[in-house]
Order: structure tokens, then sequence, then C-alpha cells
């Protein structure tokens, strides 16, 4: 409703210049400045609110769009450690860490990973997951693909890349602000500009009749047709001592001050039936209704939003559409045969007590059961501890955990015996060095696998061990050995 607000605002405007005009000149100064002033003041009003409301609704529609933006990211800045910040302080030259699942927050290059693959169907339109591959001294002249775009989702794979561009200077930026267009009206608001627009129509053809009709009396009584005065076609009373009307130009001419009045009649008429308080309204009301259902927690990012969520009334969602904290909480281990549960997730270290407890009386190979759960977890996993920057109000521990959420919830069962201090040395035992390979997770494979070497086992059938996460139905095929709750094999 824009243009038809642009419209009111211009007729308003004419109509309170032409309305001083005329009172100065027939009523002379100030007096003859109140109607004028009194149209502006309005004008003024309107405008104001307009613009306040409009900027309230433009700076919650950016705060909601940030919202729904932003994304935690591990960075590398001067130290071997990772620090997660937003996506949105990322600055050109920050080395990221990246894993499956998580969207590339900006234009960045990868200089090292496995098996990673990304779609970029949001920006190209292609379904099709494309295989990036790590940049280095042997293969830059060769055009290979190790570009990861911003917005384009990490379909498979881990690894770390250099960030070139962020924010609108990204190739998603580009195209967002070339593709960007003005918000088209809804349905309400089209069917409201059609009302305004007949309304306004009626008072213009109201005023115009007025004015033609006075114009006219005047004639008759020109032409002696009516009495002097006479200002009732129907029972005209003649004025006593009235002046009969002539062309002389005076102010004081009863010919000119009707036509004047005549004038400022139709232009009441106008302001009057324009009716310049339904956008306005409409956009309160709008406004209102956003607020209300943001208390409900239901965010509304646009205005508009709120008539759409007004009239419905089923909401049809399946399972991925459940609101949750996105936390998770370990609840249940098996282990040597034996399963341990809990009912309240606040005995989650009462859980980790008895399968630490029971793991720590059997040995796998030279190292207790419960040393390779714990290595199984920690070191075959993409989650992170960090400590924490106070930058989440609602977290008060020293440490926090970042990164996958059910691997989170691995850790933090952990983290219930080791300590988060703990858990990092445990982690910080396994240098690059011990590292032979790494599988990260994919949908057709549903695990993941690190190999690793033990030096204090070289030589003999412990030296390299695999650690798998996910798919035990898989696992199953594969396993010729299980360890039961006596030690025994």
């Amino acid at each position: 409703m824009e243009n038809f607000d642009d419209t009111i605002n211009k007729i308003l405007c004419a109509a309170a210049i032409v309305s001083l005009i005329i009172g100065v000149v027939k009523e002379g100064f100030p007096q003859g400045l109140i109607e004028g002033t009194s149209i502006l003041i309005a004008l003024f009003i309107i405008i104001i609110v307009n613009s306040v409301n409009n900027y309230i609704s433009e700076r919650r529609l950016a705060d909601l769009v940030n919202l729904a933006e932003k994304q935690d990211v591990a960075v590398y800045r001067g130290s071997v450690e990772t620090v997660t910040i937003d996506s949105s302080e990322l600055v050109v030259g920050d080395i990221i860490k990246f894993e499956a699942g998580m969207k590339v927050p900006a234009d960045c290059i990868m200089i090292e990973g496995q098996d990673v693959a990304c779609i970029e169907g949001e920006l190209t339109g292609e379904p099709d997951a494309i295989e990036k591959f790590a940049l280095d001294e042997s293969n830059y002249n060769s055009g290979i693909m190790s570009t990861m775009i911003a917005k384009s989702l990490i379909s498979s794979g881990i690894g770390k890349a250099v960030v070139l561009a962020v924010g609108p200077h990204t190739v998603a930026g580009v195209i967002t602000e070339k593709t960007q267009k003005e918000t088209e009206p809804t349905l309400l608001q089209e069917k409201l500009e059609v009302i305004a627009t007949k309304i306004g129509n009626v008072g213009i053809g109201c005023a115009l009749l007025t004015f033609f009709s006075m114009i006219i009396r005047v004639i008759l009584e020109m032409y002696g047709v009516l009495e002097c005065g006479c200002g009732n076609l129907m029972t005209c009373v003649p004025e006593p001592g009235c002046k009969p009307l002539d062309f002389e130009f005076t102010l004081k001419n009863r010919l000119w001050t009707e036509v004047l009045d005549t004038i400022i009649i139709a232009i009441t008429v106008i302001v009057v039936a324009i009716p310049e308080g339904l956008p306005l309204a409409v956009t309160i009301s709008l406004s209102f209704s956003s607020a209300v259902m943001r208390k409900l927690n239901n965010l509304v990012r646009k205005l508009a939003s709120a008539e759409t969520m007004g009239g419905a009334t089923h909401i049809c969602s399946d399972k991925t559409g459940t609101l949750t904290l996105n936390q998770m909480t370990t609840m249940a281990c098996m282990t040597l045969q034996k399963a341990h549960m809990i009912t309240d997730a606040f005995k989650v270290k009462d859980l980790a007590n008895q399968v630490k407890t029971a793991g720590e009386n059997v040995t796998v190979g030279h190292k207790s059961a419960w040393e390779c759960l714990v290595e199984g977890v920690l070191w075959n996993s993409s989650a992170r501890i960090e400590k924490n920057d106070g930058k989440d109000c609602e977290v008060t521990d020293e440490f926090v955990t970042k990164g996958n959420v059910t691997e989170q919830g691995l850790i933090k069962f952990f983290m219930k015996v080791l300590s988060p201090q703990g858990c990092i040395d445990k982690r910080n035992e396994l240098s690059e060095d011990f590292i032979l390979t790494i599988i990260s997770f994919s949908s057709s494979r549903k695990r993941a696998s690190i190999v690793v070497r033990d030096p204090k086992m070289a030589g003999t059938d412990q030296e390299v061990r695999v650690y798998c996460k996910g798919a035990p139905d898989m696992l199953f095929d594969f396993t010729t050995k299980v360890v039961c709750e006596d030690g025994s094999v």
C-alpha cells in the first residue's frame, strides 16, 4: 500500500497549501493559517507514525533474520585449539573447522580434509553433491575443486578451510543483493487498497458535485433566477441588505468570497473522505499481532505473515518439525553384554559411574574396557570442549561443549566422571602422528571411523586399532568376537 500512502500524502499536502493560501487571503494573518496548519499537523503525525513503525518493523525483521542465520563456527586463531564464534564474526584469513551436516559459513578454500562433498543446490539448483579436495602445492595449478561456497551444505567429510570472502562479498551475498525484490502486498492489503481507492474516488466525486452545485447557484443568482443571497434552492429566503454579485476584483466582493468558500468546502470534503488512517491502522494492527505472536514463541519474520498465521486453522508438521532445545543426554549405555539405564536426566553421573565400575575390571587387549570406551568416543568425535567465553548467559560452567549435539551428549556423559579438563587431556593424548586415517560419517556407511596406532604395542597385533561410531547393525556382520561381562572373549 506504499503507492496509495504516497498518493494520500500528496493530496493532503496540496489541500493544506491551498487552505493556507485561501485562509490568509480571506481571513488574513494569523487567523487564516488555522485550517491549513491543522491539515499539515495531521499529515505530519501520519508520516511520523508510519516512519517510526516501519523503522521498528525493519529492525525487528533484521534481528529475526540474523537470529535465523546464526551459526556457530569453530576457528583456529593463533592456537592449536579451536574457538567457537558466530559466523558473522568471521574475517578473511580465518581457518575454520568444518564437518558433515553444517552449512559453509563463508566462501572458503579447503586446505585439509577427507571425503568432503558439498551440495550447492541452494545456489546452483544442482541436487548432486560435489566432491571437494584439499588445495596444496602439488595440485593448485590443475584446477582442482577446492572452493567451498557459502550457504552450501557439507554432506560428508571433515576438514579445515581458509576464509576468502564473508557477508555480502560472498557469491551467495552478491546473488542475494541482486535478486532482492520489494515485498509484494498481501491479499488483505490489496483488498484494503481497492476499498480505500473507491472511498477516495467517491469523496472526490462528492467534492466536485458540491463545487459545481455551488457554482451553479452563484450563476443562477447572477442571472436573477434566484433572490440575492439565497442559499437554498428549495426554500429561497432573500438576505436583507444583500449586495448583488458583480465581477469587481476586490477582496470584499461577495462573488469571490463565495467562490473561495466553495473551494474550501470541496477541499474539506476530499480531506474528510480520503481514508488516510486506513494504511496506518493496518500497519499498526499487523505490528501488534506480530508482537503478540512473539510472546507465544511464534516468531514472525515479516509483518504480512501475521495476517497469514492469523487465518490458519490447522498446522501440519512431521517429526522434523518438532521444537526442541536441541540438547542430547545419554540415558542408557550397553557395554560388556549388560545394559545400564536411568530414568532421570539428573542422574547421568550415576550412570557414568556404573559403566566405569563395570568396565575397569575387564581387560580388552592391554587396556581396560572403560579406557577403550573413553578413547572410542572422545577420539572419534567431531564435538569439542572449549573454555566458556561468557557469551552464553545460560551456561555458567568453566567449559562448554560445541559441535554435533548428539556427540555433545556422549562427551557430557564422560565429563561427569573424568571432568572437562580430564576429557581434554585424554583427547590430547592422541597426536596427529598416531592417526593413520579418518573416515568421516556418510549416509551410505552410516558410521564414522578412526584408525589409530599405539606405539607402545609396536610389532604386535594390538598396534593398530579401529574405533567405529554408529551403524551397529552393519558392524555385527563384521564381528567375530565379543567381550563378555566376565572378561572372556
